[in-house]
């Protein structure tokens, strides 16, 4: 089985790491620490030392340091400048290196559930926003997220019983997530404006998403996912392709493969065992499954300690 880290348990490893600034947190859903320093290289997250299934959303700027990690089966080279997002259902995996000062903002996913980001406003680039892990800020840049972090750790440390306190602190949590996704570039702009049938499409597609996130490992059948979202298996399958350019099959397929990937290479269960924790009927259905996507076998992937 591969480790997992919710927001209970970085709660909890927050209370033994060691460092000069002071973390605040907000209702047991953020922690915010900025210019965290490490006072002993020794000591940090001895458990992301193992591939560590990430339940919630970390956005970590790195001030100093050099670190390679890999995050669902990507390295990503992490010095300083630097802004790393994981995402809730991420398999992460420190390879080498160490970060000395960063500033951390992490978020339960229940949280920004509450904060209504306009997804219908950032779907159009769901699919390159999913992919993106790590972007290379400039000086100024990097000292306005820190800004922004240090803003959200300001309204937290605020008495609770500030007039609007948690809705200075949900403002600004949600003001720093649109100024780390405004860094981005892309094709298109990310306010460009569509109809109101295409939002609707949009807002589906996200819940899809979720759903698959949440369901992949036992359900891998398009109409499951269609019916939970009150849609024909037709009508979602053609609103993906028209957002993403891939099959609603694709995506979960992609889910299904990279933890079939991680399982492989960083646990000791055989073949048969990781085809019954993704519920496939038998180990050959897995095989078949497997070989279909990769090209080689389970046990050859396994055997070339490939990626």
């Amino acid at each position: 089985m591969i480790d997992s880290i919710d927001m209970m348990r970085m709660l909890e490893l927050n209370e033994v790491m060691d460092g000069q600034s002071v973390s605040v947190i907000y209702e047991n859903s953020c922690v915010v620490s900025t210019d965290y320093r490490h006072v002993d290289r020794q000591t940090g997250i001895p458990l992301l030392s193992r591939p560590t299934r990430m339940n919630i959303f970390v956005f970590m700027l790195c001030l100093e340091g050099d670190c390679v990690v890999q995050c669902d089966m990507q390295r990503c080279h992490i010095v300083d400048g630097t802004l790393f997002t994981c995402k809730p259902g991420s398999i992460l995996q420190v390879e080498e290196g160490h970060i000395d000062r960063l500033s951390v903002l992490i978020v339960d996913v229940a949280l920004l559930r509450l904060l209504n980001l306009h997804v219908q406003k950032l779907l159009p680039h769901y699919d390159a926003l999913q992919k993106i892990s790590l972007m290379g800020l400039s000086p100024e840049e990097a000292g306005h997220i820190n800004q922004e972090m240090k803003h959200v750790a300001h309204a937290i440390s605020r008495p609770v019983d500030h007039l609007y306190y948690h809705e200075l602190v949900h403002a600004h949590i949600t003001t720093f997530i649109y100024e780390c996704i405004s860094l981005f570039s892309f094709e298109n702009d990310l306010h460009d404006n569509v109809s109101p049938g295409f939002s609707h499409a949009r807002i589906y597609m996200d819940r899809f998403i979720n759903l698959v996130g949440l369901h992949f490992r036992e359900e891998r059948k398009i109409g499951f996912y269609a019916e939970k979202l009150h849609i024909s298996p037709k009508y979602l399958g053609s609103l993906v392709v028209q957002l993403t350019g891939r099959t609603a099959s694709q995506w979960i397929a992609g889910y299904v493969i990279a933890e079939a990937k991680a399982l492989l290479m960083n646990t000791s269960m055989s073949v048969q065992q990781i085809s019954l924790e993704l519920h496939f009927p038998n180990q050959s259905f897995f095989g078949k499954y497997f070989k279909s996507h990769m090209g080689i076998s389970p046990g050859e992937f396994r055997s070339r300690g490939l990626k």
